[in-house]
């Protein structure tokens, strides 16, 4: 079982606050854009009734991204949230598991813990952006030479502009007279 366990037999009915930290090993966050650093921090409130428990939190874990204009290696914290609900059920039933809703697992009532993993590492990966940037002005790099624009100007010349342009440009020139 992984390091995000949350133990169902000390929680008192009502809310409590949970804490979690674990190695991100022991969560599938492997991506190519992305690597990630621990430990991965879960600040949790756990509201618990009868029949469910309700899970909200934070997730905070380090990130080493490249950046996806200039290619250069920046640390990122990622945070990301956390919901999910768990339904108690009692006896032998088809209902462990996902349910048809998003964020709403089926558990036996007598379930001692709860594994968070697949989880936070959803919640995760739904958190990051589509295109990784050092910054968000990130100016990227010269399609010429190649230099980062974010360290400064490079000595190539960019009067040249793509061909569909063109008839823009003459309209400009024209109202420019």
């Amino acid at each position: 079982m992984g390091k995000f366990v949350l133990d169902l037999r000390d929680l008192k009915d009502g809310k409590s606050t949970r804490s979690l930290v674990g190695d991100v090993e022991s969560l599938d966050l492997s991506r190519d854009e992305y690597v990630f650093h621990s430990p991965v921090r879960v600040e949790l409130e756990v509201t618990r009734s009868e029949y469910e428990i309700s899970v909200v939190g934070e997730i905070l874990v380090t990130a080493q991204v490249e950046c996806a204009r200039c290619a250069c290696v920046s640390t990122r914290e990622i945070v990301a949230d956390l919901r999910a609900r768990y339904i108690r059920v009692r006896g032998k039933s088809d209902w462990n598991g996902r349910s048809e809703h998003a964020g709403v697992f089926r558990i036996q009532y007598d379930e001692g813990v709860v594994d968070l993993s697949e989880e936070i590492c959803q919640s995760v990966l739904v958190s990051l952006p589509m295109r990784a940037l050092c910054t968000s002005d990130c100016k990227g790099l010269c399609p010429s030479c190649g230099a980062n624009l974010n360290e400064g100007q490079c000595s190539c010349r960019r009067t040249q502009s793509h061909p569909a342009w063109a008839a823009l440009e003459k309209l400009k020139d024209i109202e420019g007279q």
